[in-house]
């Protein structure tokens, strides 16, 4: 008989978690086209990046799982602004990386769809004027994998806005990206239900210490 898959749980992703998350990203870095970063990051470069996603009060969330009692991290995913200006306010972008031994164990799908959920609460009614608008996924093209990703992302909710073609150059070839967009303003909202899960967002998501850091940096 065969065993059940472990329980994946979502989470807010805490100052602890940075370890286990770093050598996530620096794969993707070191041996794909995902990441179009040319070199590995420093410790340093993903607490400020840990930083820069709470500090525009955006969701930054981890997928664990526990063995023997421990708790691993499968992947992580957060959301950050498409551009600087302040005209763009109300577009984000969505990343989402996974520890290759957790892909095509739906822990993606998991993590964006409750990451979707955060967002559509920061709408009319919460600290934020306009709200969360639009939220598009700019995504590396790599040989054999647009068809994977453009379902993953089509059966999520989102639309392809197009490919841009030959826009960055890594492992000695050109790389396409494909951009995917999802508008949270067409979708049915319940304000004030957005606005008091944004108060008090679930308790899980949360931990005494990621509380007892963000009162002592306010």
């Amino acid at each position: 008989m065969e065993s059940s898959p472990p329980l994946v749980t979502i989470r807010r992703c805490l100052y602890r978690d940075i370890d286990e998350i770093l050598p996530i990203y620096n794969h993707y870095v070191t041996d794909t086209v995902m990441s179009l970063d040319l070199d590995p990051k420093s410790q340093v470069y993903m607490l400020n990046l840990y930083d820069l996603v709470h500090s525009q009060d955006l969701p930054f969330l981890v997928a664990t799982t526990s063995n023997d009692h421990k708790e691993e991290i499968l992947g992580y995913a957060y959301a950050n602004y498409y551009r600087r200006l302040p005209a763009f306010g109300g577009t984000v972008k969505v990343l989402i990386y996974l520890h290759p031994d957790a892909t095509g164990r739906g822990v993606g799908t998991q993590l964006l769809n409750i990451l979707m959920r955060m967002l559509r609460a920061v709408g009319p009614g919460t600290d934020r004027e306009h709200g969360i608008r639009e939220v598009l996924a700019i995504v590396p093209v790599d040989e054999g994998q647009d068809a994977a990703l453009t379902s993953f992302f089509l059966k999520t909710g989102f639309e392809d806005r197009g490919l841009l073609k030959g826009v960055a150059w890594k492992m000695g070839r050109w790389i396409d990206t494909r951009t995917y967009q999802r508008s949270l303003w067409e979708e049915p909202r319940d304000t004030e239900k957005a606005a008091q899960e944004k108060r008090a967002p679930d308790r899980h998501w949360w931990s005494s210490l990621f509380r007892r850091r963000r009162r002592r940096r306010a």
